[in-house]
């Protein structure tokens, strides 16, 4: 399975810099970005020739994260997936953030897209927390 991540300039990139940082290299991790240089255009051909690419192989499966439900480059994704009729072995989740890509890099990959999108979701969700603040607890020197 392949994970690629698409977002506004410098999102994707800092993401997958930052999960290879922890976990090393990642060789099925992709990023896209658009950019206020290279503008929506760009962006769509160069999604577009990722995914030509990558519906060769029959049997792979697509995990694409996106920063903004809504935002250009989720409503690319939609749109190529769709016009390429790749829905069957892609799944398009919004809200990307590095403890959904870092579970999606360890995920069970036996499961359905389906299924496998609503698990990392709801980790996801589960991620996001207000800590309590205890002096005592905290180890300034944790990464």
């Amino acid at each position: 399975m392949d994970i690629l991540i698409l977002s506004h300039a410098g999102v994707a990139s800092g993401l997958k810099k930052a999960a290879q940082m922890i976990l090393g290299e990642q060789k099925n991790l992709h990023a896209l970005e658009l950019t206020e240089e290279n503008g929506i255009t760009y962006f769509s051909n160069q999604l577009q020739e990722f995914l030509g690419k990558w519906s060769g192989n029959e049997s792979n499966k697509l995990l694409i994260f996106a920063d903004l439900k809504g935002g250009t480059p989720f409503n690319q994704a939609v749109f190529w997936t769709s016009k390429l009729k790749l829905n069957q072995r892609i799944s398009i989740i919004s809200g990307v953030n590095l403890p959904i890509v870092i579970e999606a890099i360890y995920c069970n990959q036996e499961k359905s897209l389906e299924e496998l999108s609503k698990d990392l979701i709801e980790g996801a969700k589960n991620g996001i927390d207000i800590p309590e603040m205890e002096i005592d607890s905290v180890n300034a020197l944790d990464e």
